[in-house]
């Protein structure tokens, strides 16, 4: 973070620009007081660069405007092929999913940025936060192309702006500061003015006088003569009229028609277009109205786009307020009618402005756009329009308390926590009933107060009425499912989701996630089978899923991996990132993502893994998606920590555990404690695996946790207590590990099982009866051909007891498979753990690397794993959240690596390469 002075900020800006075009993509932020030149700094910037400039302004008015900004940024550029980007700019955002325009607009932008581009948002403070969502999104990924980026902001609003902004700021943001005007630069701008008549002394009076704002500077050089400024020092200046009251004389001296040019313009915001302002302001003589308005310095020289945009914001606020409130009504009603056929909500918000009383049509119909929002995750945006509906009904009607329950819950779910108390409050003050109850129960659970929530839910399902509150009941039950499945109480998650079901009313079955909640709830009580049976009707391939398809293929691919089928775990997670990736939601992208990128580690493809999981942690902090932020650490952690990266792996296993702590659900809570356990256990120190794992003991209880296709932690556990020579305890382990596995049909846990039965049979020094138990466990190795680190630790162990029993040839053989597969995963602490072992038997201490003789980069394996696979880049862009340039990089790169020319030839070569080594053969020498 750098903070620059006044007299560096032209030119550090220029610098910026200028070295864009060796380093890539910059950021800054030009911040500093109402008034003080943020914009004028911004617009001397832009007339002295030859580049493509894309322009927006924040408008407080048209905060709760769906990608309003993005729209501006994009008008008049041709966006031919982007679907997304298209839709905004067309005033047509219902649905789109901030990952969705994030995409389209990062693709537009890399595309654009190879020749040069200059994007700027002023007053960024008051940017809708679906725009600043997708332009984070966008902003964080985009890394060698030509692109500047410019903020502008007031300082006093910089702890206000959206989480997400505020962290891409201050990761890559340099701030260039507006302090107050000195005696100095308060004279360059009087000289400047045309002001060479006055002293330093006055000079002096007016920085004291003005605050040193060049706002307000400007305004007294323009209203007082030299005479009036240079009046005797014992006395006060004279007070200028405020800034408000200079603008409005002003508008009074335009005239009839550049008053009402300046009006309308102030009623349809900066930036409208002459044709509609023309016909807004009833204007008899358009080429005078601007002439006046002009001449007037309110609004800046119309260029030939015809577009009308005032000096500066303040101006447009004054103007706003000064015109007569009977008159502004009937401005806003009339602009609601002129632009009702091309921008539906924008003519909803000319009503809403046009109102001062209540209308309750007026507020069902605010309330029901809140509606549609809050179901496409715009929660922000949904509560301005419930807070809306509010003020616009009378207080006695009971659809307030609705409207205010959705408003708070709303503000909940953006995931602050100060958002989260206020709306407590706000919740709180209404009596207590089935809807309230439900509502703070629903708070608690975002807040992680399960059990808080828990007793919240129960009083609202007594107090319901079923037969008046249909809908309640529905919610209320599919709460109290979710609830049980974040707690680990499967059979009630179940029983819940069933009830939910069977009284959700048709309208309503497309929108909950019951159907999901009760697979899970099945899932986690081991019946993933049984919870695939229901599923069965669904194609075994959905290359493109529908929305409405998205619940059911995520599901199957989750049950599926929980399953032990990897094959179709991969198939359908696969498909639901890729059809998420381009068009969202987000929330199931990342839920996708994170298990998919378990499906890449358990089946060896570490690279991916690291990029999946790392790909939707930048997205999931991006997008304000915190839910998902613990389990998909934890995921990327696991290959990092068996690479033996701990640096990395510790990163990654402390936000896992910090995340999991604000979240507080079980299944993250799970996941975190698992990965700490796996950092140690690959840092071979079995005293911090035992106690990484303590808080397992008091969840143990619960559905889920000793669920074997879920997180199968025992036989690490139980190998670290055999470190320790805790031999029984471990028994106790393995024991119950074994019960839970064989009574779940689940041959790897078996497999891991028997595998440290056998390490604690030989710890007892009972090395015969290991060996009997190894050769049997051998009928279990098929299950674990294609999962080449389970694989490699049971060869890893076999070598080692057969190497203890004599049997050098057979124990070279399963080591050397072993070591095999060790380096092509880069496993270094396994590997060095067969090397040793093969070191006592005289072998020496090699191992294939994965990538051949060149090493690709996790991101260079990733592109060329999914080129065999047959997406195209645009896909690869999607899946992995980059550009398409960025693909297109990583695959040159590739290329000449590996020593290919063409997708054919890298496809060949890389299935060539992962040919596995064939099965073991545990008969007797």
């Amino acid at each position: 973070m750098t903070f620059i002075g006044r007299d560096q900020e032209r030119t550090t800006l220029r610098n910026l620009w200028d070295g864009t075009e060796s380093t890539g993509a910059a950021l800054a932020l030009i911040q500093g007081q109402a008034g003080f030149g943020k914009t004028s700094l911004l617009t001397e910037f832009l007339s002295h660069i030859e580049p493509t400039a894309l322009q927006a302004t924040g408008e407080p008015d048209e905060k709760t405007l769906p990608y309003g900004v993005i729209g501006q940024l994009l008008r008049g550029v041709d966006l031919t092929g982007r679907r997304a980007l298209t839709r905004v700019v067309g005033n047509d955002p219902a649905g789109l999913d901030p990952l969705e325009v994030g995409s389209d607009l990062l693709d537009f932008l890399a595309t654009v940025g190879a020749r040069g581009l200059v994007l700027t948002v002023d007053d960024v403070q008051w940017a809708d936060p679906m725009s600043v969502r997708a332009l984070v999104f966008a902003l964080r990924r985009l890394r060698a192309e030509r692109l500047l980026t410019v903020l502008c902001c007031r300082s006093d609003e910089l702890d206000r702006l959206p989480i997400e902004l505020q962290r891409l700021l201050g990761d890559a943001a340099v701030r260039i500061g507006l302090p107050a005007l000195n005696v100095d630069e308060t004279e360059a701008l009087a000289r400047a003015m045309n002001r060479t008549d006055l002293g330093r002394a006055v000079l002096t009076r007016v920085v004291e006088h003005s605050g040193g704002s060049p706002l307000y500077t400007r305004a007294l050089l323009e209203e007082f003569s030299s005479a009036e400024l240079g009046s005797d020092p014992r006395r006060p200046l004279p007070a200028p009229k405020s800034f408000s009251e200079l603008v409005v004389s002003r508008v009074a001296a335009c005239g009839p028609d550049g008053t009402a040019l300046v009006h309308a313009a102030a009623i349809l915001g900066d930036g409208a277009a002459m044709p509609v302002l023309i016909e807004l302001g009833e204007l008899s003589n358009p080429a005078l109205a601007i002439e006046q308005a002009v001449a007037a310095a309110l609004v800046a020289d119309i260029v030939a786009d015809g577009i009308v945009r005032f000096r500066h914001p303040l101006v447009r606020s004054a103007v706003y307020h000064s015109i007569p409130a009977s008159l502004r009504t009937g401005l806003h009603l009339r602009a609601s009618r002129l632009i009702a056929d091309t921008d539906r909500i924008g003519a909803l918000r000319h009503r809403v402005s046009a109102t001062t009383g209540t209308d309750r049509e007026l507020a069902a119909e605010v309330a029901g756009l809140a509606d549609l929002d809050a179901k496409a995750g715009w929660w922000v945006v949904a509560a301005e329009r419930y807070k809306t509906a509010v003020r616009l009904s009378d207080p006695t009607d009971e659809a307030v308390e609705r409207y205010t329950l959705r408003m708070v819950e709303c503000l909940a779910l953006v995931g602050n926590p100060l958002a989260t108390i206020a709306a407590e409050r706000t919740i709180s003050a209404h009596p207590r009933s089935a809807l309230v109850d439900f509502a703070l129960g629903r708070l608690r659970s975002i807040s992680g107060d399960w059990d808080a929530a828990q007793e919240l839910l129960d009083a609202a399902w007594t107090s319901v009425n079923p037969q008046t509150d249909v809908e309640l009941v529905a919610r209320i039950a599919s709460e109290l499912a979710r609830n049980a499945v974040m707690g680990g109480r499967g059979a009630a998650a179940f029983e819940w989701a069933s009830h939910a079901l069977s009284v959700t009313p048709p309208e309503m079955a497309t929108d909950t996630d019951t159907m999901a909640l009760m697979a899970v709830a099945m899932g986690i009580q081991g019946q993933a089978a049984q919870a695939l049976e229901f599923m069965a009707g669904l194609p075994r391939h959905v290359v493109n899923p529908s929305p409405a398809e998205l619940g059911a293929i995520g599901g199957r691919g989750m049950l599926s991996l929980w399953n032990a089928d990897l094959a179709q775990a991969r198939t359908d997670l696969s498909a639901v990132v890729t059809a998420t990736g381009e068009h969202g939601p987000t929330h199931a992208n990342l839920f996708a993502r994170q298990y998919l990128a378990d499906v890449e580690y358990r089946t060896g493809d570490w690279d991916i893994a690291i990029v999946e999981a790392e790909a939707g942690v930048a997205a999931a902090r991006d997008l304000g998606n915190v839910w998902t932020l613990p389990m998909l650490h934890a995921v990327a952690s696991l290959p990092h920590s068996a690479r033996g990266n701990f640096a990395q792996a510790a990163v990654h296993v402390a936000a896992a555990a910090e995340h999991a702590a604000v979240v507080g659900d079980v299944p993250n809570r799970v996941w975190a404690v698992v990965a700490a356990a796996r950092l140690a256990y690959a840092s071979r120190d079995p005293d911090a695996v035992v106690a990484a794992l303590q808080p397992m003991g008091e969840l143990a209880a619960l559905d889920g946790v000793r669920e074997p296709g879920i997180q199968p932690w025992q036989p690490m556990h139980a190998a670290a207590l055999i470190a320790l020579g805790r031999f029984d305890q471990a028994a106790v382990v393995l024991e119950e590990a074994e019960f839970f596995a064989n009574s779940r049909q689940h041959s790897v846990q078996l497999l891991a099982v028997r595998r440290e039965r056998c390490m604690l049979l030989a710890g007892q020094g009972n090395l015969n009866a290991a060996l009997v138990l190894l050769k049997s466990a051998g009928a279990l190795y098929p299950a674990v051909l294609a999962l080449p680190f389970e694989r490699a630790q049971f060869d890893l162990v076999s070598g080692r007891l057969l190497r203890l029993a004599g049997r050098k040839q057979a124990a070279i053989a399963s080591l050397e498979r072993a070591r095999t597969a060790l380096g092509m995963l880069r496993a270094t602490p396994w590997l060095a753990e067969a090397n040793h072992e093969l070191a006592h038997l005289g072998g020496r201490p090699s191992a294939r690397n994965r990538n051949g003789t060149t090493e690709l980069s996790p991101h260079e394996v990733a592109v060329a794993r999914l080129v065999t696979e047959g997406l195209t880049n645009r896909e690869i862009a999607s899946r992995l959240m980059i550009s398409t340039k960025t693909v297109d990089y990583h695959l040159g790169h590739v290329y000449s690596k590996v020593g290919v020319r063409s997708r054919v030839q890298l496809t060949n070569r890389l299935v060539h390469d992962s040919d596995f080594p064939p099965p073991p053969n545990l008969t007797d020498e």
